[in-house]
């Protein structure tokens, strides 16, 4: 499904396996999105975390989530009931509608390249 998401976009967003990277390393018992995210930027990428509004409102339940946001900066995609959360409590980050079509055009414009050159 990830592949099907991301084929419009072409050669400028590619599905990553690193999930089951870090499940196949010895020892590995918990699995936090941080985690996750240490992962790709050790891989020398800059991760976005693509969420939907609705789960902003439980982000004080996620595992560090500060560290979270700060590795891989938002993009919140509205949701039925939940459009515009996150604005109003300051979260960092792209609100970027309630459509993955307008997720893909962001990407296809080369916003996360700008994104990621302008100074933080």
């Amino acid at each position: 499904m990830c592949e099907l998401a991301a084929a419009p976009v072409g050669l400028r967003a590619r599905v990553s396996r690193a999930e089951a990277d870090l499940a196949a390393h010895p020892g590995f018992v918990a699995s936090h999105t941080l985690d996750l995210v240490d992962h790709v930027v050790a891989s020398g990428h800059a991760p976005r975390l693509v969420v939907g509004g609705d789960i902003l409102r439980d982000a004080s339940k996620w595992y560090r989530w500060d560290d979270v946001v700060a590795r891989a900066p938002l993009i919140v995609v509205g949701r039925a009931g939940h459009p515009d959360a996150g604005r109003e409590r300051g979260d960092r980050g792209h609100h970027a509608g309630d459509s993955a079509t307008r997720i893909r055009d962001l990407l296809a414009a080369g916003w996360v390249e700008r994104r990621r050159a302008s100074p933080a």
